[in-house]
Parts: C-alpha cells; sequence; structure tokens
C-alpha cells in the first residue's frame, strides 16, 4: 500500500500537480518557491484521500529541531502512543500531568512552514520499549524457573544496532540507563583511544538525524521482537515516508548511505518514500525512476508542474555526462555550455569571466565545456537526451565570435567580440590596476595603456588573416592507403594526389585566393576602423600585455585577469558589447515553436480554440522575427502563456502529438 496517485489543491506556489504510478522511491527537485514542501505537506494532510487503503503514511517537516530533555520515568506513561505513530499525527499530543524539563510550550500542530517537534520524542518512544524489554525479561524469567537460558529473549535493539553499523560504524548502540529522574539513552562513539558513552541528545546533528530518519522503520522491528513474533512476514501494509529535505546536517557521503538504505527498503517493497531535496549529491545518486521535477507555475502556466525528469537510464546517463550532474536538471534554468576550464583549473576559466561581466548570467546554469566543438557538442548530446516535456529546459553553447561557424544551429550564440577576452581591454580599468606600479610597468597613463594595447593587436593583424583563411577553407586530411605491393613512394605520391583532388574540389587556388582576399579585407576594415581591440584575439592581445607590463609589476595572470573582469562589470562598454548575446538567450524563440503553432492552427475547426492559435501563431512569429533581426522587444513570458493554452486546447481536441510538439517547443524556452 502506498501514495501511487494525486491531484494536488492549489496552494502557495501549487497550482496543478498530478501524478500518477508514482514509484516506491520519489524525488521531488526543483527550484525554491515551486512549492516542494507545500505538496509533500499537502500530502501527508490528505493522506486518507490520495492512499491507498490502510497505508500508514509518516511525515517530516523541513524545520525539526531537537531538543535536550531531563526524561523522568514517570513520564513515560504520559503518552501512550509510539514514535511512529506520532509521525503520523497531525497535532502531538499533549501532556497530562507532568512535562518533562526541555519540552514545554512543545510545538504541537506539525506544519511545514514552523518547527516539527517530533523528534524530539525518540528519547522517549526508547524509553518506553525499554520498559517492555524489562517487563519481557523478567517474564521469561519466571517462565523458566527463575533463570534466563542463552538466547531465550531476542536482542529488540538488534535493528538499531545493525543500521548503525552500515550508516554511522563509529557509533554503536549501548543501552538505556534508566535513572528515574534522568533517563538516557547511551550510544558509544568511537575514537582514536577507545570509546565514550554519549547521550542520544548529546549526539552532533547528523548522527541524530539519520537516527530519527530511520527510527519509524526500525521501531516496527523492535515491536515485532518485543511482541515475541519470530517471523520477517509482512503484513502486507506498505508504509509511507514523506520526508522534506532528508539531507539536512549530512554529509554527502551519509546522503548517499541513506539514499540506498531507503532504496533497499524500497525495492523490497517494504517501504515508500517521498522526499524533497535540493541535494546534489541525492540526485546525482538518482536512478532515472527516481527523479520527478516540481516547475514553477511560470514555465507551465497552468498545465502539470509535477513532471518525471525521464523513464529512460541511457537519457539519463547521457544527461550526466555531458552536465556533469543531475542536479542541473533541477534549476528549471537555462543552461549554456561555455568554452574552457571549469573556474578550479589553473587556466583563466571562460565560466568565470562571463559570472563576473555579465549580471543575467546568474540566472544561467553555466557548464564549461573545453574548446568550442566540445560546448557545441555536449549542447546537442543535451539537447538529443532531454525529456522533452521538462519546462524551461533551454540548451545554448556560448562561443567566442572567432569560433561560430555559418552552419551552426540558431541555438549557437556567439560574443560580438573575437573572444570574452576582449571585454577586458578597457585602457582606464587596466590603468587603474597597474598605477600604484607606475615605476616598473614603464607606463604613465590610461592613454599608454592604449596606445601598448593597440600597438600589439596591430602586430597580430598577419596572424588574423590567417585564422579568417582558415575559417573558409577547412583544414583538409588524407589518409594513406597502404597496400602490398605498393611502395612507400607511391603511397605518398597518391596522398599527394588525393590532396590535390579533394583541393581542387573545394574552389582550388581561386578558392583561396578569394578567401584570402576577403579575410585581408576583413582585417582591413577593423584596422581602419579602430576596433581591433574587438575584433582580434582578445586573449592574445590580453596575453602579451600582460608579459609586457603586468608580469613586471609582480602580478599572477590569473589574478590580473579577474581583478581586470571585476573593474569593468559595470561599465557601459561591457554592458554595450555584452547585450546582443545575453538577448539571444534571454529572448530565445525556437523556431519549431512557430511551426508547432501553424500546425494547430490548421488542424483546429473553427472557434474560439482556433481564434487563440492563430493570435498565439502571430505573437510568436512577431517575437521569432525581433529575435532573428536582434531588434525590437518581446515578451517571452506572454509568447509561452499563448502557447500553453493552445497546447491544452490541442490536448482537448484529442490531439495529442500536437499536443506534445507545443509543449517540446515550450519547455526550449528560457524561464
Amino acid at each position: 500500500m502506498a501514495i501511487r496517485h494525486f491531484t494536488a489543491s492549489p496552494e502557495r506556489g501549487l497550482r496543478n500537480a498530478t501524478a500518477s504510478d508514482l514509484p516506491n522511491l520519489v524525488v521531488v527537485a526543483g527550484p525554491n518557491g515551486a512549492g516542494k514542501s507545500t505538496l509533500l505537506h499537502q500530502l501527508w494532510r490528505r493522506r486518507g484521500e490520495v492512499s491507498e487503503p490502510g497505508t500508514n503514511v509518516t511525515y517530516v517537516g523541513p524545520h525539526r529541531p531537537w531538543r535536550k530533555v531531563q526524561l523522568e520515568s514517570m513520564a513515560l506513561y504520559e503518552l501512550s502512543d509510539s514514535y511512529r505513530e506520532m509521525s503520523g499525527m497531525d497535532t502531538l499530543p499533549g501532556w497530562r500531568r507532568f512535562q518533562p524539563p526541555g519540552l514545554e510550550n512543545i510545538q504541537r500542530p506539525r506544519l511545514h512552514e514552523s518547527s516539527d517537534e517530533t523528534w524530539s520524542l525518540i528519547k522517549l518512544s526508547l524509553a518506553k520499549k525499554e520498559l517492555r524489554r524489562t517487563a519481557l525479561i523478567e517474564r521469561e524469567y519466571r517462565r523458566h524457573g527463575d533463570s534466563l537460558p542463552k538466547g531465550a529473549l531476542p536482542d529488540p535493539y538488534l535493528p538499531l544496532k545493525r543500521a548503525l553499523e552500515h550508516l554511522l560504524p563509529h557509533l554503536q548502540f549501548s543501552h538505556l540507563d534508566m535513572e528515574p529522574t534522568n533517563i538516557r539513552a547511551l550510544f558509544a562513539r568511537q575514537h582514536g583511544t577507545g570509546h565514550e558513552l554519549v547521550d542520544l541528545d548529546d549526539l552532533s546533528s547528523g548522527e541524530k538525524a539519520i537516527i530519527a530518519l530511520l527510527f519509524p522503520f526500525l521501531e516496527g522491528e523492535i515491536d515485532r521482537v518485543l511482541r515475541g513474533d519470530q517471523t520477517q512476514a509482512s503484513s502486507g501494509v506498505v508504509p509511507t515516508a514523506i520526508i522534506d529535505e532528508p539531507d539536512l546536517h549530512l554529509h554527502p557521503t551519509l546522503q548517499v548511505s541513506l539514499l540506498q538504505f531507503f532504496r533497499g527498503l524500497a525495492d523490497a517493497s517494504e517501504a515508500q518514500f517521498i522526499m524533497a531535496t535540493h541535494s546534489p549529491t541525492i540526485l546525482d545518486a538518482l536512478r532515472n525512476d527516481e527523479l520527478f521535477l516540481l516547475a514553477p507555475t511560470t514555465l507551465v502556466g497552468d498545465g502539470n508542474q509535477f513532471v518525471q525528469v525521464t523513464r529512460s537510464g541511457e537519457r539519463l546517463e547521457a544527461i550526466r555526462s555531458v552536465t556533469g550532474g543531475t542536479h542541473v536538471l533541477t534549476r528549471c534554468r537555462p543552461i549554456v555550455y561555455v568554452e574552457g576550464e571549469p573556474p578550479a583549473g589553473r587556466a583563466v576559466s571562460d565560466q568565470r569571466l562571463v559570472e563576473l561581466l555579465v549580471p543575467e548570467a546568474s540566472s544561467w546554469a553555466l557548464i564549461s565545456a573545453g574548446g568550442r566543438s566540445e560546448a557545441v557538442k555536449s549542447a546537442t548530446v543535451l539537447r538529443d537526451a532531454a525529456t522533452e516535456n521538462l519546462p524551461g529546459f533551454s540548451i545554448f553553447a556560448l562561443v567566442d565570435a572567432d569560433q561560430r561557424l555559418s552552419e551552426d544551429p540558431d541555438w549557437v550564440v556567439s560574443w560580438p567580440v573575437a573572444m570574452i577576452e576582449n571585454l577586458l581591454l578597457d585602457p582606464k580599468a587596466i590603468w587603474s590596476l597597474l598605477e600604484p606600479y607606475r615605476e616598473k610597468v614603464r607606463l604613465t597613463s590610461a592613454d599608454d595603456v592604449s596606445k601598448a594595447l593597440h600597438d600589439i593587436a596591430r602586430a597580430l593583424a598577419p596572424d588574423e588573416v590567417r585564422i579568417r583563411i582558415a575559417e573558409t577553407v577547412r583544414p583538409m586530411t588524407v589518409r594513406p592507403r597502404v597496400e602490398e605491393g605498393k611502395t612507400p613512394e607511391e603511397t605518398v605520391e597518391e596522398m599527394h594526389s588525393d590532396l590535390d583532388a579533394e583541393f581542387s574540389a573545394r574552389g582550388g587556388i581561386q578558392r583561396l585566393a578569394e578567401a584570402t582576399a576577403i579575410a585581408g579585407a576583413q582585417v582591413k576594415r577593423i584596422l581602419d576602423e579602430g576596433r581591433e581591440l574587438e575584433g582580434f584575439r582578445g586573449k592574445e592581445i590580453l596575453a602579451q600585455f600582460f608579459d609586457r607590463y603586468a608580469k613586471p609589476a609582480g602580478f599572477a595572470r590569473n589574478a590580473f585577469t579577474y581583478e581586470i573582469a571585476r573593474m569593468v562589470k559595470n561599465t557601459d562598454r561591457v554592458a554595450d558589447l555584452t547585450r546582443l548575446a545575453v538577448r539571444r538567450i534571454t529572448f530565445y524563440i525556437p523556431a519549431i515553436l512557430v511551426s508547432a503553432l501553424d500546425a494547430c492552427v490548421n488542424a483546429f475547426a473553427d472557434g474560439p480554440a482556433r481564434v487563440d492559435a492563430t493570435a498565439a501563431l502571430e505573437l510568436a512569429q512577431s517575437a521569432r522575427r525581433a529575435w532573428e533581426q536582434d531588434q525590437g522587444d518581446t515578451n517571452p513570458k506572454e509568447v509561452r502563456e499563448a502557447a500553453l493554452r493552445v497546447a491544452h486546447a490541442a490536448r482537448d481536441q484529442g490531439l495529442p502529438e500536437l499536443h506534445g510538439a507545443v509543449l517540446t517547443a515550450v519547455a526550449q524556452m528560457p524561464g
């Protein structure tokens, strides 16, 4: 028994979340404010409505303090409920006569907006088990004639001990010290020279969290032993545990171990877990059927916010291979591949420069991909592997202008400058950084810096011509065809012949002459217009300037580069030079959206739905033209909402292919 289906009620950020055929392990991720905590708390409040008959549903809220309590023996008779039963209550039971010191004014209603005090009652539950164990020992002692044979009474705490051995091997459950005025649950914590006994209340936050998360399941095993039930047979009732942020206070390794423990119970159909998390560690350890996304309503309109990321393990692994982690999928942000190494590398990172220079990048998920071809390839693989209806899952490759090819798809975006380093070639900013070292750098003003930069750039003109020729006349490769009886000289001659044939097929000398003339004219125009600091390779210009002037002053290359980036990030020059690339990502309207809406217009019968589809098509066409021409303001939110209305109309009219086509296109729009 479990929760297999639900339709959430509108509440806070939650508008429409519907699920069916939920597995025994469900992990919900998504950006802050999407409604994850609201959804989990609502499932618990409505457990009698959404769960299968007989399901025992427990709940762990996101705010869970642990009070240190002085537990006296007379308090054990105040509450008759087990910890597991209390974990399934909307309101914790009150004290009748005696309230233990430390548990005064305990928060009784269990709301996800406030503290969930249930964890503070675990020691009380353990102490009550100990009373039952003591009574059982006395009964068995009398039954065996005032003796207790070895093995007559199984250890009821064995499930707890085994779980700790697996998850917290340094910690062992010792015993309950039933001192009437201060009951303690003692654990032996191992250290370098031996061990120390620590009360449950004095364990670390992570240690207590593990015990509390496991206890509802271990308690059932403890009770089975205390009842004298020697069988392992299940009652047929699968308990469902709803846990908000199980990773709190846990080391990443322990998060994975806990997930594996839960998965073992889920795979054996001994429990169902519905959890929400932001932990990259947990998300990256999930199998494909376990990961679900709760998307913000801004991305789905009145559509379903609750989406299974993918049912294909192959797709999930492909996604992980080109993103570095599953958690990237759950951000509902544009994923932008950039060239260069990750920020932790030894070289200057394009990703770090983008983060410093482009304020809008704070709403992107940036991934360093190496070279230009790797960035485009990774984006291509991810677009092919991505779930079709994953909201806000737009993917781009952001490359240097000198690396963009005419045949690139429209989601390959380039800077309006040769390289991102060109944005740093600001003489005033560089001089502000170098002025305190003027004696060492042999420069006296920003004008000197400007002249030095321009001199370096102009000297690169011949190389710039060669680079542009190479972009037009692509490299040619011939392979030796080694055959028996053929001499090496004959093989080389054959290769020369193949190369001549390939060269001729590509236009020969005439094509090379044309490419040379065009490249020369391009470089000359850049020089004539004085745009060499934007149009020539900024990485090389900055490197030569650093070697000549900044290095003698004692600067390290990376520190020098990043410091300039910090100084120029809010300048008009950088804003003007980055505006176009940012716009092409922020306001992206996929061409397939226009095609899908056009198909809906043609398929719909005359009526309000066709009128809405026509209006949505015109809106998308106008936005796409503005995007292609890099002019005019568009409202992607308006386009998305109109398109989603058309998608829902297609669904209502029994046109699932058109419904899916529009949703697939909308999913590619940035959130």
